[in-house]
């Protein structure tokens, strides 16, 4: 394989994981356009979002069987695709002013963004074993910045008044038009590479020697493999520092130090900024120093950066914790990813475990930070973070790299 073709599919995974961010904002930016359609409440809204949710890890629980049987490139596409089915699904929804084909169609779009995520990260981590270097968190780089730019697509789209249908169909032909282009260039075109039963070789001859062989051994299931479950539990953690710091920082600064909104959504781009950059920036010292090291820094950082916002007496000093905090937040989950790929033939089952086990903190654990929200404040809530993120700190040493195993001769 030559070093072009994988610099040709890093560029193109790139561009998945940005259309990814892309797509998840720019309907996540219309949100309360879309309540007031729908004639819903805050409770009412709130199992419309879980929707999303349940169908990402719905999907996420079959990714590996779908990437065995299919690869990366017809299930990155089968995800977009299905995907923008929910967009066009939530369009029409919204036309009708109904709140459970909404919910439908969310489920949809979650199923679709789960298997997309999935096999994105598994063609990721392909081409990172390819390339020699860590590259994983450059994707993830992407993911915030096409967050970024599907916010601001959003926003203005909401202050022209563009209906809420012609953003996310708009939004969804551009994701397919440029997942069309770019899918050819994945290096993995056909099915994961699993072991093969005995008996079931590519011709008789090869059959009727495995049939005379000892059997092959099923392959371990990843739920039973201790590392690949501490590396969910490390993961976990960053995942429920990033989805936790989106969904209330902003809020826990009007409602702690009693700023403006501005100034709140000021503080969340300091957030945002300091995740992108780390992300692009630190794989040049995760090759140097290593992903242990890397890892244990960045946790560390997230608790003095979670303790700053929780102790700051004013704006100024909120946003240099919050600094920390996105500097914190942004290794964890591709690390994890990489780690979880150390052995290509098994990469497609455990990334598929370890991206279930950090989307349900991601998703559930911010509502659950509210409910607490509720009995002390915003901010005395986000310190409960620092729980998992210590473990993750004692656990850090699991994503050491792994020597691929020799292969049998």
């Amino acid at each position: 394989m030559t070093h072009l073709r994988a610099e040709a599919a890093s560029r193109a995974t790139f561009l998945h994981f940005f259309l990814n961010g892309f797509i998840v904002t720019a309907w996540t930016a219309r949100i309360p356009g879309a309540a007031a359609t729908l004639k819903v409440d805050n409770a009412q809204l709130g199992l419309l979002l879980l929707m999303v949710a349940v169908g990402s890890i719905l999907s996420m629980s079959q990714a590996d069987r779908l990437l065995a049987r299919f690869g990366t490139r017809t299930t990155a596409r089968g995800g977009n695709v299905v995907g923008v089915l929910g967009l066009v699904g939530l369009s029409a929804a919204l036309g009708a002013q109904s709140p459970v084909w909404a919910g439908a169609a969310l489920l949809v779009l979650g199923v679709g963004m789960g298997v997309w995520d999935v096999a994105m990260n598994v063609e990721g981590a392909h081409v990172e074993h390819e390339l020699g270097r860590t590259v994983m968190p450059r994707y993830h780089a992407g993911f915030s910045v096409g967050t970024v730019a599907g916010a601001v697509l959003g926003a203005a789209l909401a202050a022209a008044s563009v209906p809420i249908a012609v953003g996310l169909i708009g939004a969804g032909l551009v994701s397919l038009v440029v997942v069309a282009l770019v899918t050819p260039r994945f290096l993995d075109s056909g099915p994961a590479l699993e072991p093969v039963p005995a008996g079931q070789g590519a011709d008789p001859a090869s059959a009727a020697a495995a049939a005379t062989s000892a059997p092959a051994v099923k392959p371990r299931s990843p739920w039973t493999e201790p590392r690949t479950l501490l590396i969910g539990v490390v993961v976990m953690a960053c995942s429920l520092t990033e989805g936790s710091a989106m969904d209330w920082v902003a809020k826990g600064a009007v409602d702690g130090i009693h700023v403006s909104e501005s100034v709140a959504a000021m503080i969340f781009a300091v957030f945002v900024t300091a995740m992108t950059l780390t992300r692009w920036f630190g794989t040049g010292f995760v090759d140097r120093f290593g992903r242990v090291a890397c890892l244990r820094v960045c946790l560390a950082a997230s608790l003095l950066g979670l303790a700053t916002y929780v102790l700051a007496p004013n704006g100024w000093v909120m946003a240099v914790g919050v600094f920390f905090w996105g500097v914190g937040a942004a290794l964890g989950f591709p690390l994890g990813i990489s780690a979880a790929s150390d052995e290509p033939a098994r990469a497609a089952a455990r990334v598929s475990t370890v991206s279930m086990i950090a989307y349900t903190a991601f998703f559930l654990g911010p509502p659950l930070l509210g409910w607490l929200a509720e009995a002390w404040t915003i901010r005395h809530a986000l310190a409960v973070i620092a729980v998992p993120i210590l473990a993750a700190l004692l656990l850090a040493g699991v994503t050491r790299a792994q020597r691929e195993p020799a292969s049998a001769s």
